[in-house]
């Protein structure tokens, strides 16, 4: 029996694309003010080059990533050190809330919530969402949004108890231990704040301060321009693109896996990622699985290619090394068939307390074996870069 098609059947309407940017700043260690006017400053002059009337209804752009604890810097010591530049993007569910939010307006910032205004500001200018790195205090359990968007169940991708203990790692937190994350907001274009992605792997750095969020989440949203459409969208901070404690096996591949299974249309990465000349301590842990790469823009079915000298990176050029890098730990999203995710990572450049990081932030499309770059960003410039993102 043959299959047969109907005359009065339509072709499924095309799917609007989504246009992405991601804005790579050298972030100042503790200027929150200098580093918000940057964001602000680099947007401008890049979305402006459109026309006025584009400009007005903010149609450049869908989505803006921006980096990892964008406005505050990374390298804090401990939770004394990070206190003040905590977020409380729900002030009433983490006690004692309203005596830090006084003390942290005082003393460091004109608003207890600085990335969360700046996101707001933002997605209310260009009518779109806005996602953000910062350091929160938040409960274990969310707060139940008041908005449509469908948000999945955290994924934990940690090692069970046993093989915690197998592997000599230390118990995972109590609840009560919870409330101080590495996060990242989404704002929607209305400026209203609908998830809070909490980082699931820990760097060495943040361990002083931070919480192992409690899994990956994604969540499912309208189209800015297009009510029609809707994107599932994705969120890994850094450290959440490697395995986990660097003790994982290294084809676990733990988000990128997650992110295949959740069938993610985006995927935002911000990041304070270090630049590769002080990567040793990830190196020495590698498996064999990581001395293979994943070549951007090249057929990926086979996933070797032999490392070659480089002449000297000038701070214009993305670092070919990390974005290999990246999308070897995307492995599974570049396997994917049938089906492709844009990927939009967003890292910082800079030195801070004694770490350089390595910019080259990029948007990478993932599917059919391919790895393919749509844009990226130099390895020591601030500068904003977008791509379109099919859907």
């Amino acid at each position: 029996m043959s299959a047969s098609v109907d005359p009065g059947s339509k072709p499924p309407l095309a799917r609007t694309p989504l246009r992405v940017v991601s804005v790579q700043i050298e972030a100042q260690f503790r200027n929150v003010q200098r580093n918000a006017e940057k964001v602000n400053q680099l947007l401008e002059e890049k979305l402006a080059a459109g026309t006025d009337a584009e400009h007005e209804t903010g149609s450049e752009v869908d989505l803006i990533v921006l980096s990892e604890m964008v406005l505050t810097g990374y390298m804090f010591r401990d939770r004394a050190e990070v206190e003040g530049y905590t977020e409380w993007p729900w002030q009433s569910t983490v006690a004692p809330a309203e005596e830090a939010v006084k003390e942290a307006s005082s003393s460091t910032t004109a608003t207890p919530t600085p990335t969360l205004d700046v996101c707001r500001s933002l997605a209310k200018h260009y009518s779109c969402y806005v996602i953000a790195g910062v350091p929160v205090r938040a409960p274990l359990t969310l707060p139940t949004a008041s908005h449509p968007h469908s948000i999945s169940k955290s994924f934990d991708a940690r090692p069970s108890p046993d093989d915690r203990k197998a592997s000599g790692l230390p118990p995972p937190q109590s609840e009560k231990e919870q409330g101080w994350y590495n996060a990242a907001l989404l704002v929607d274009p209305k400026g209203e704040l609908v998830h809070l992605f909490r980082k699931h792997f820990l760097y060495e750095a943040e361990e002083g301060w931070a919480c192992e969020g409690p899994g990956f989440t994604s969540i499912t949203l309208p189209h800015p321009r297009d009510p029609c459409t809707s994107f599932k969208l994705g969120c890994g901070i850094c450290m959440d693109l490697s395995p986990h404690t660097f003790s994982a096996p290294f084809d676990k591949y733990e988000f990128s896996s997650w992110a295949a299974k959740e069938e993610c249309d985006v995927v935002a990465c911000p990041m304070a990622w270090l630049a590769m000349e002080q990567k040793q301590p990830l190196e020495e842990r590698r498996s064999p699985e990581a001395s293979k790469t994943a070549e951007v823009g090249s057929d990926n079915s086979q996933e070797d290619s032999d490392e070659e000298e480089r002449e000297p990176l000038q701070p214009d050029q993305a670092d070919p090394r990390m974005l290999n890098y990246w999308a070897l730990r995307l492995m599974p999203l570049v396997r994917q068939v049938g089906k492709t995710t844009t990927v939009v990572l967003c890292n910082r450049i800079g030195y801070e307390r004694g770490t350089t990081f390595g910019g080259s932030s990029c948007v990478l499309k993932l599917g059919s074996n391919k790895a393919m770059l749509l844009a990226a960003a130099g390895s020591g410039t601030e500068e904003v870069i977008g791509a379109e993102a099919s859907l």
